[in-house]
């Protein structure tokens, strides 16, 4: 008997004509799809997957993906996909957003900088535009005592004495751009030595204040005792572990139930102890002269046990569920922007976290706890800040420097050699400060900043200030010279970039100009180069009469790469007061 099979034909006829009603994917050649791929989502790793890049974002995560027509593929088998790692604490001046790119940070999140330079480097964090720079947030400017901790490098720090002055000081540093709030409470007792630093009536105000504007207020302490304080006014985190003592019960009992976290930057408490646990060789193509001279550089003091106890520290925190995050604290000494994650990594490890709680570190909580938006995640509609490396994390935690491709806002991205990036910008002739306006400015450049030897680990300080009147305006500087580091210094520096310390080309420059008077010595003229550890150093004679000086540039094999020049008393020890006017460029001839 014949049977009909009419239901047959008609139900392919339906299954035909349902596909052609089904949406087809467009042709998008812009379009990635990485297939074959171990994932580490943020939180956990998954097996054999594929994603989806689109417009920036991801826009499928699954076994199998409905990728567009045209779109390119890579076979990510034997390979691991993560998401962009996140710096939680960096100091960000000068190339650091590009060289912290070529190492796989693709957000860094900064405790302070200068905030000419946070207000160039906002508007890309919105960007799903190309770019060979990571995103920036920042704490803009510190919070901190006059004279304390966070003002010797160069950035004039506005303080306040009084706890009810708390309030109006946190608003101004939000209407300057912070996008949360960072405290300084050191007094300088880990590191042998005094600093004046924030009571507790200030710590208390501070955070009270940023908790009723909803932002964060996270706290730089180093000593256990600092926690304690932080922890009871209701700080939301550390950004450093302290390092005198391991961890208390009492502190841990404290913290509880809260929603707090710990950066505790043990790549720099590494660099305390003389420890160079660097997985990055020196050799390594991506760093650039400046990384490799941050990374040489060693604090004049030693802590042996310091990294012993913040292990321990770290390790008692993990295992009772308080979150840590990956941090660096870079450019300190013994750090390089980006490079350092990678440390930064495997010395979390050795505190007990495992592979996945590690690479959590570094993306999804750091995004959760600030928090940054649609980033530290692979999932439907983050944005595509991804990492293909070689290999499997999971058996060897090194493999995260090992990057195969690399993708910001969605961007397959080939970062420049550090050697052969954007040129400088070039340093024209002329006057730089007559200093007949009011305060002290520069016609061009970041401008004039204190300096002393306390960046390096000295004690020095200094004062200056406006001084003349009418026509015959000009800057004073007292300076104090004090013993305490190898060569001691005191006075001003001039910044001629758009930031302190980014670099200038100067190879137009054959000479600085300037008049100067004062306690009658020696003075020296400090030319800071990018990539160079020590300044190239000229001296000069002052008297107690004006006279004009001229200092040539010969002597700068590397002007093209000019980040700052400091006028400067000592090393001979003691109080001196000198006056500078009239400084200007002469041109190479």
């Amino acid at each position: 008997m014949k049977k009909d099979l009419g239901w047959l034909g008609g139900g392919i006829l339906f299954c035909i004509a349902a596909l052609m009603l089904m949406p087809t994917p467009q042709s998008d050649p812009d379009a990635t799809v990485i297939e074959n791929v171990l994932l580490f989502d943020g939180t956990r790793f998954l097996e054999d997957r594929q994603v989806l890049i689109q417009g920036g974002l991801v826009t499928q995560v699954a076994g199998a993906v409905r990728a567009p027509a045209g779109a390119r593929r890579v076979d990510g088998s034997g390979k691991t996909l993560i998401p962009g790692l996140i710096d939680a604490h960096t100091h960000s001046w000068g190339d650091a957003l590009s060289d912290a790119l070529r190492f796989g940070v693709t957000t860094q999140i900064d405790m302070f900088t200068a905030l000419q330079y946070l207000d160039q480097a906002r508007p890309a964090r919105e960007s799903l535009e190309a770019t060979e720079r990571s995103d920036l947030f920042s704490a803009g400017t510190l919070v901190t005592a006059a004279g304390g901790h966070g003002t010797q490098f160069g950035i004039a720090i506005p303080t306040f004495e009084n706890a009810e002055e708390a309030d109006a000081f946190v608003e101004a540093r939000l209407a300057e751009g912070s996008d949360f709030i960072k405290l300084v409470i050191e007094d300088g007792s880990a590191y042998g030595r005094g600093l004046p630093t924030l009571d507790a009536a200030r710590v208390h105000a501070v955070i009270k204040a940023a908790h009723a504007r909803d932002v964060l207020a996270v706290v730089h302490v180093s000593t256990l005792a600092g926690a304690h304080l932080a922890v009871e006014a209701g700080a939301d985190g550390l950004v450093h572990i302290f390092h005198d003592k391991v961890v208390d019960d009492a502190l841990i009992k404290a913290i509880g139930d809260r929603d707090f976290f710990v950066i505790p930057t043990l790549a720099i408490i590494a660099g305390f102890g003389g420890t160079d646990a660097h997985p990055i060789s020196r050799d390594d193509e991506r760093l650039s002269p400046a990384q490799i001279a941050s990374l040489e550089r060693r604090f004049p003091m030693e802590n042996k046990g310091a990294l012993t106890r913040a292990l321990e520290s770290v390790r008692k925190l993990h295992e009772a569920g308080i979150p840590i995050l990956a941090g660096t604290d870079a450019p300190n000494p013994g750090t390089a922007y980006g490079a350092s994650m990678h440390a930064e990594l495997e010395l979390l490890t050795r505190a007990g976290l495992d592979t996945a709680e590690v690479l959590a570190a570094a993306t999804a909580l750091p995004a959760e706890h600030f928090p940054l938006g649609k980033r530290g995640r692979i999932a439907e509609g983050m944005r595509a800040d991804l990492l293909l490396i070689d290999g499997d994390p999971r058996k060897d935690l090194t493999a995260t420097a090992s990057i195969v491709e690399l993708y910001k806002n969605g961007h397959r991205i080939e970062p420049s050699n550090p050697g052969s990036g954007e040129a400088a910008t070039a340093l024209a002739a002329g006057s730089i400060s007559d200093f007949e306006q009011e305060g002290v400015e520069a016609s061009r450049g970041f401008g004039w900043q204190p300096t002393t030897d306390e960046i390096a680990g000295g004690t020095s300080t200094v004062a200056f200030e406006k001084a003349g009147e009418g026509g015959n305006g000009f800057v004073r500087i007292d300076a104090e010279v004090k013993a305490g580091f190898a060569f001691p210094w005191s006075g001003v520096i001039y910044f001629p970039g758009a930031a302190p310390m980014a670099p200038v080309d100067a190879s137009g420059i054959g000479a600085v100009r300037f008049r100067a008077r004062g306690d009658a010595g020696r003075y020296r003229l400090m030319f800071f180069i990018d990539g160079q550890m020590m300044p190239i150093t000229e001296t000069f004679d002052i008297e107690e009469t004006w006279r004009e000086i001229s200092i040539s540039l010969d002597a700068l094999s590397s002007r093209e790469r000019l980040t700052g020049m400091a006028w400067v008393a000592g090393p001979g020890v003691g109080e001196v007061r000198f006056d500078l006017d009239d400084v200007a460029l002469e041109p190479a001839r």
